[in-house]
């Protein structure tokens, strides 16, 4: 063997031992590729999951919030209308009360009237009976005189 060949053998194991070299390095490479690239997938779906999960605990606070505030205006309206319902009962009572009094007054001046009326009439018939008396004591007055004339 001459040293040509020799060295052709060598360089052609050099660079299949370079070429086997590169492409284990490249096999390894990718494997750690694949478990970087795993690794970073797994991360992600982790990051991704915890994001989900605190925006639905967000999601619950917030909605969690919202239905207080909606209650709390529910019970301030059930409130004010409890109030104006009762001032309306109030109101109404009053307006009963008045009306009553009103009806009492109404009758009270009917009785008034009756009565101012019954009393005009007891004076007519005074004034009558007051004027039958004098005429008739007049005519005892002159009935008396010619008497005391003729004795």
């Amino acid at each position: 063997m001459d040293l040509v060949s020799i060295l052709i053998g060598v360089g052609a194991g050099l660079v299949v031992g370079i070429i086997i070299m590169v492409v284990l390095q490249k096999s390894a490479l990718k494997g750690k590729i694949d478990a970087i690239r795993k690794k970073a997938e797994d991360e992600g779906e982790a990051v991704k999951k915890d994001k989900i999960l605190q925006a639905k605990e967000k999601f619950l606070q917030l909605k969690e919030e919202h239905e207080n505030s909606v209650r709390s205006r529910e019970r301030n309206i059930q409130s004010a209308e409890d109030k104006i319902k009762a001032k309306e009962k109030t109101l109404n009572q009053k307006i009963e009360e008045v009306n009553r009094k009103s009806g009492e007054i109404d009758n009270l001046k009917k009785d008034i009237k009756a009565q101012q009326e019954a009393i005009e009439n007891k004076k007519a018939e005074i004034s009558k009976v007051h004027q039958k008396q004098v005429t008739e004591l007049s005519k005892i007055s002159v009935f008396h005189l010619k008497m005391l004339k003729s004795k």
